[in-house]
């Protein structure tokens, strides 16, 4: 097999599907079982991911990020970034037409005009099931652009079965061409001695064991408002020893929740820390008492799968995908119900035996996921259409 593989989503970022294109053409490149991989970035060609890390999300990127972030949120911005996915197709189309007898895989659901066999990865269908979490110009983007998407991809990947049903419910006729691939976690994202971590953590004012965390845009989808809201009814004990952490950056229709973010951030039990390099990020996992993930929908989840690596007890929402990711490893909540999610939450801040057995869960649970899997499944699917 020969292998065109997208790597835009690594301009933007390394969270998500960021994550999953960095990971996903690192296995492939290293793979035997492929003749050739060209990598495709933006109009050109890149010799690997690795290049696109150092140049976008180095620590210096990162700082760079939190200082730019009014700017990826204004108007101008995204009429530029809107410019370019309506003039892309066409130009990517000129550029690949020398290797039409190669595989082109877009990991992020749009496919260019590519004379040869497509492959497009859906990660979830949320624009299409839950258009009230999304600005209306991305509805009505995507709403134009699944049915042409349709049409030109001879495969189609899941993050998960709940993904590839969705997939199916909007769209019988994808029925034989769809596949889900679960993701992994980084072996980055493991059990680490509180100790060793003790110094990172103090960068951040946290100390091991000694604090909740979330992690995700901070956005209408990811239920964060409610999040912070079902912490505050935590009694103030509780809130003293174990603040809550929100690491993402800030997404679509978020000022209520920056306003909340700013508000309890004040009484010094909630931190909000934007984007943090990959090694910070892993020690904070592994650092944290527990892990809270109440979004409305996923197509499937990384963060909770990243938490259970990590060794640290996991509540989770009980919808969408995120029931196929935590197994029986986490404690589910009805994402709205706040009641139900404070509850959750000082079960597992007051009670260390429960602590303990549900990180032994979540290790074991997440011994099931990994890149190297991704990888072989990725590659068992393009087998299916050469």
């Amino acid at each position: 097999m020969k292998l065109i593989f997208c790597l835009d989503p690594l301009r933007v970022s390394i969270t998500g599907i960021g994550r999953y294109t960095y990971e996903l053409a690192k296995g492939l490149r290293d793979s035997c079982q492929l003749e050739s991989i060209k990598f495709q970035f933006l109009l050109g060609w890149t010799d690997g991911p690795e290049t696109l890390i150092k140049k976008y999300h180095s620590a210096e990127q990162v700082q760079g990020k939190n200082q730019r972030a009014s700017w990826l949120r204004s108007s101008v911005y995204h009429a530029l970034r809107s410019g370019y996915r309506v003039t892309s197709p066409a130009a990517k189309g000129l550029i690949t037409l020398p290797y039409k007898d190669h595989i082109y895989h877009s990991p992020n659901y749009e496919i260019p005009h590519f004379a040869g066999k497509c492959v497009s990865t859906v990660h979830d269908l949320s624009v299409l099931r839950c258009p009230q979490y999304h600005p209306a110009v991305r509805v009505s983007y995507q709403e134009a652009m699944f049915p042409n998407l349709m049409q030109k991809g001879s495969l189609f990947i899941t993050d998960s079965e709940f993904s590839k049903n969705e997939l199916l419910d909007f769209y019988p006729s994808a029925q034989g061409r769809v596949m889900s691939v679960p993701l992994g976690a980084d072996p980055l994202f493991c059990v680490r001695d509180p100790l060793t971590i003790a110094p990172t953590l103090a960068r951040y004012g946290l100390s091991p064991g000694n604090y909740a965390l979330s992690v995700g845009t901070v956005e209408p989808r990811k239920n964060v408002d409610r999040l912070i809201e079902a912490y505050a009814q935590l009694p103030l004990s509780l809130r003293a020893q174990y603040p809550l952490v929100l690491i993402g950056g800030a997404g679509w229709n978020s000022e209520h929740i920056h306003a909340l973010i700013a508000k309890y951030s004040q009484e010094g039990w909630l931190k909000y820390l934007r984007f943090v390099p990959d090694l910070d990020m892993a020690a904070i996992y592994s650092g944290a008492r527990v892990f809270a993930c109440v979004s409305h929908y996923e197509g499937f989840g990384l963060p909770v799968l990243e938490a259970m690596a990590s060794g640290i007890p996991v509540i989770s929402s009980d919808v969408a995908s995120l029931p196929e990711v935590g197994g029986e490893a986490v404690v589910y909540v009805n994402p709205n119900q706040t009641e139900q999610i404070t509850h959750a939450l000082k079960t597992v801040l007051e009670d260390d035996l429960y602590c303990q057995t549900l990180s032994q869960k979540g290790l074991e649970r997440a011994k099931l996921f990994s890149w190297d899997r991704t990888v072989q499944e990725t590659l068992q699917a393009y087998s299916q259409i050469t």
